[in-house]
C-alpha cells in the first residue's frame, strides 16, 4: 500500500507539472503563476516521493501480489489526468489543484506508518536500509541487533530497528512538507482562474423615459 501510494503520487505530480506547463504555454493558465511557483515546488516533492518509492520497494517483498481494489485505484488515479487536452477556465487549475492535494494524504499516510513500532519489511531490504542509516550514527554497528541484521537475508519479514524508522520518519515528515508546499502554491492557481472567469455586471439596455440608478437602468 505505501509503495502504490508513493508510485501513484510520483505519477500524479508528473502529470500535473506536464498538463501545467501545456496549460500556460497556451494561455489557458497564468504563466507566471506556473513557472514562479508551481512548478518550482512540484520539483522537490516528486523527488521526495522517488527517494520514498526506492525504500518501500526495497523492504516490499517483490512476490507481494497487490490486491485488485488498491491496483483499480491506483489505476484510475494515476490517469487522472491523462488527457493532454486542457480546458480554460477554472476546471484545469482546480483538477491539478485536487491530484496535488491527494499527494498531501499520501504523505500523513507515509508518516504515520513510520511512526508504528511494529512496522516491518522483508529481510535483506531492512538490512540494506539498515546499514545505510548506521554507517551515520556513531557506534551503531555495536548493536546486537544490527550483528543479527547483518546474517539476516531474503524475503522474511522482519522488524525495523527503532534507528531506522527515525530515519523513515524523518524523511517521511520532510515528504509531507514538501507536499503541503506544492499544495499551497497551486492554490495560485485558483485565485487566478476565479479572477479570469468572475461574472461581470451587465447592464439592462436601456430604455425610453427610464433613469440610471447606480451603473442600471431601472424602470420608473
Amino acid at each position: 500500500m505505501l509503495l502504490v501510494s508513493a508510485n501513484v503520487s510520483i505519477g500524479l505530480l508528473r502529470r500535473a507539472a506536464e498538463i501545467a506547463s501545456v496549460a500556460a504555454a497556451k494561455g489557458e493558465l497564468d504563466a507566471l503563476t506556473v513557472r514562479s511557483r508551481v512548478l518550482p515546488a512540484l520539483q522537490p516533492v516528486t523527488e521526495r516521493w522517488e527517494r520514498a518509492r526506492d525504500t518501500w520497494r526495497g523492504l516490499a517483498p517483490a512476490t507481494t501480489g497487490m490486491p485488485y481494489p488498491i491496483a483499480a485505484a491506483a489505476h484510475t488515479l494515476h490517469r487522472a489526468l491523462h488527457p493532454l487536452q486542457t480546458d480554460s477556465g477554472p476546471q484545469t487549475s482546480l483538477a491539478l489543484r485536487l491530484a496535488i492535494m491527494a499527494t498531501v494524504e499520501a504523505a500523513h499516510l507515509q508518516v504515520a506508518a513510520t511512526r508504528r513500532s511494529d512496522l516491518k519489511g522483508m529481510a535483506s531490504g531492512v538490512s540494506a536500509l539498515t546499514q545505510a542509516v548506521f554507517d551515520h550514527v556513531p557506534g551503531a554497528r555495536s548493536l546486537t541487533l544490527w550483528r543479527q541484521l547483518e546474517r539476516l537475508d531474503g524475503p522474511v519479514p522482519i522488524s525495523i530497528p527503532a534507528q531506522v524508522r527515525t530515519e523513515m520518519l524523518r524523511q517521511a515528515v520532510g515528504t509531507l512538507q514538501a507536499a503541503t508546499l506544492a499544495a499551497s502554491a497551486s492554490h495560485g492557481l485558483i485565485e487566478v482562474g476565479v479572477r479570469k472567469v468572475a461574472p461581470t455586471r451587465e447592464t439592462i439596455p436601456s430604455v425610453p423615459g427610464a433613469r440610471q440608478r447606480g451603473g442600471f437602468d431601472l424602470r420608473l
